[in-house]
């Protein structure tokens, strides 16, 4: 969260406001590649074994400080607020979004984890969960947009499963992820043959393409490609009976994967 109110910060810094700005969120990220250390730290400490809490502070701290001693990225409370307030693109408005309930998700599991097993595997898959709808959602180009997208996948199997020793865990675990997956095939047939259609691989421009691609003979293709891949993956119907299943992870992973579906 931490990471997306500097992002703000800087975007409002520099006048980047509105939909007319020229690079997506990853690329800020690729620029400016510190404001990624509390993510690297938090990952480092909890496999170390520290809590997630203790870790967390120590993350976003690390990235306050970093910032704090470079004079162009140097962060003062009225600039914290007004980036947060005004924003930039949709996407980091949604990744706030994401850092908002990931907080909760995380406050609500230092309780129900408080005397559960093999709480280091479980925080770890919760921050890989958080981390891939991150990268999702700030993603400027179709490449890094699906590797995050296939990453939930993956992160989401682990953690319906987290409970392995049971039986109706498995079940549903892989039930998830064979009909994601098998949306996301056809989903990265819809993201294939879109540059061919736009020429591109980055999504600012093919926003701008709007038009031209509606006109394209592929549209309805694209369309009901890349739809399959982004209904199986938010649970729509007939391919909803997934999410279900996936109560049987606990609860802070359910109602993650609910509010994610959403």
């Amino acid at each position: 969260f931490s990471v997306y109110v500097m992002v703000h910060y800087e975007a409002k810094k520099h006048n980047i406001v509105g939909e007319k700005y020229p690079h997506s969120a990853m690329h800020i990220f690729k620029t400016e590649w510190f404001y990624t250390l509390p993510l690297i730290v938090i990952t480092i400490l909890m496999l170390m074994g520290y809590s997630p809490a203790y870790s967390a502070i120590l993350g976003t701290v690390t990235c306050i400080v970093i910032s704090w001693f470079r004079k162009d990225t140097r962060i003062d409370l009225k600039g914290f607020v007004e980036a947060s307030r005004a924003g930039t693109e949709n996407s980091l408005k949604i990744g706030a979004t994401v850092g908002v309930i990931g907080i909760i998700i995380g406050v609500y599991s230092l309780v129900y984890m408080r005397h559960g097993a093999e709480t280091r595997r479980y925080w770890v898959h919760l921050a890989l969960f958080t981390l891939s709808m991150l990268g999702t959602v700030v993603a400027g180009d179709l490449i890094t947009f699906y590797i995050f997208w296939e990453l939930t996948t993956v992160t989401s199997f682990l953690l319906i499963g987290f409970n392995r020793e049971k039986a109706e865990s498995r079940f549903a675990a892989w039930q998830a992820l064979l009909i994601t997956a098998a949306g996301s095939l056809a989903m990265v047939a819809g993201l294939t043959l879109l540059p061919v259609v736009t020429g591109t691989y980055e999504m600012l421009p093919m926003v701008a393409m709007g038009n031209a691609v509606r006109e394209h003979d592929l549209y309805l293709v694209l369309l009901g490609l890349i739809l399959a891949g982004a209904f199986t993956k938010s649970c729509q119907f007939p391919v909803h009976f997934w999410l279900p299943g996936a109560m049987v992870a606990p609860s802070p992973i359910s109602a993650f994967l609910h509010s994610a579906t959403m």
